[in-house]
């Protein structure tokens, strides 16, 4: 999957989506992602090029609807997922991250 189909699913949702972060003010919900290398390579060559997703989806309060949006569309696009939830206090806003492989 190239980063552009990546970024036209992850704007398929109702949930706005940013790369990396979004601009000032922006509203809740919102979605941010990024992408690092996630290769597989042996005898000083790649041979398989792959991505590690970072997902963060951000709510003002537990959005269980939004979380399930977000993780049928990762299943849906065969992209293996962790989720953890942080909640940052001084911005009473939760952070439902996601990680995955993206072949």
């Amino acid at each position: 999957m190239s980063l552009e189909e990546l970024y036209t699913n992850l704007s398929s949702t109702a949930i706005p989506v940013y790369y990396d972060h979004a601009p000032e003010g922006t509203k809740l919900p919102f979605a941010t992602y990024t992408v690092g290398s996630n290769n597989f390579d042996a005898d000083n060559k790649v041979y398989k090029k792959g991505f590690a997703l970072r997902l963060v989806l951000y709510v003002g309060t537990k959005d269980t609807s939004k979380e399930e949006m977000i993780e049928t569309l990762l299943d849906s696009l065969e992209i293996p997922w962790e989720r953890e939830e942080i909640f940052i206090s001084e911005e009473n806003v939760y952070q439902e991250i996601y990680t995955g492989e993206i072949p």
